[in-house]
């Protein structure tokens, strides 16, 4: 249930502290027993993050998002929080590599994410020899990857953008079977999507190219 719900809602809190950002979202505030502690999410640009500040100084905060699945209690409370009211997505990326069996909670919440992606999806669809099902969420994949870099890292080109997506799509894969219990990926399945992402890259002509950056 979320905390919103409550007649003691964290959003009818104020914040006890001073802090200098007016584009955070306040969050309400949250006591771990080590002190009570402001918690806002950071949601605009390529910077977002997650803070909890524990004094009006401008240095008693932590910070980061990365640190908010499991490792800093104040900021896991504050990215759930945040994922409730709909102002942050669940970075399955971020918890494969913060997440661990050390905090069950996120390591839970982690498992049951996985089978949910799209990369996942693309896996058992390719596996199932659904051509046209996996070559669709790939290009997705990919296509969302290009959008990104190209607005954040335009001097990325289209294979680094690729070289990505397959990453995540081996490290999501690799993950959920080994958590689950479940035999080891199909290097032939991953080689079959690998095929059709580079045969898609090697028709994206350079001028395609120049016109993306043109755009960007």
């Amino acid at each position: 249930m979320s905390v919103f719900n409550s007649e003691t809602s964290p959003l009818q809190q104020r914040p006890r502290h001073q802090h200098d950002c007016d584009c955070c979202h306040f969050l309400g505030r949250f006591e771990n027993g080590r002190g009570e502690a402001d918690l806002y999410a950071h949601t605009q640009g390529p910077c977002r993050t997650l803070i909890a500040r524990y004094g009006s100084h401008g240095s008693d905060y932590s910070s980061g998002s990365g640190f908010s699945y499991g490792i800093n209690p104040d900021l896991t409370e504050a990215r759930r929080r945040a994922q409730d009211l709909g102002l942050w997505d669940y970075d399955v990326y971020e918890a494969l590599f913060h997440a661990t069996s050390q905090h069950p909670d996120c390591f839970e919440e982690l498992k049951r994410a996985l089978p949910f992606t799209v990369e996942y999806q693309a896996y058992l669809a390719a596996a199932a020899g659904n051509v046209e099902r996996h070559q669709g969420l790939i290009l997705h994949l990919w296509q969302h990857r290009r959008v990104w870099d190209l607005r954040y890292r335009p001097q990325y080109a289209p294979s680094a953008s690729l070289e990505k997506v397959q990453d995540n799509v081996r490290q999501v894969v690799s993950a959920y079977r080994q958590y689950s219990g479940m035999d080891a990926y199909k290097d032939e399945v991953l080689q079959t999507i690998t095929d059709f992402a580079w045969h898609e890259l090697n028709v994206t002509s350079a001028q395609q190219y120049h016109e993306e950056l043109q755009a960007a």
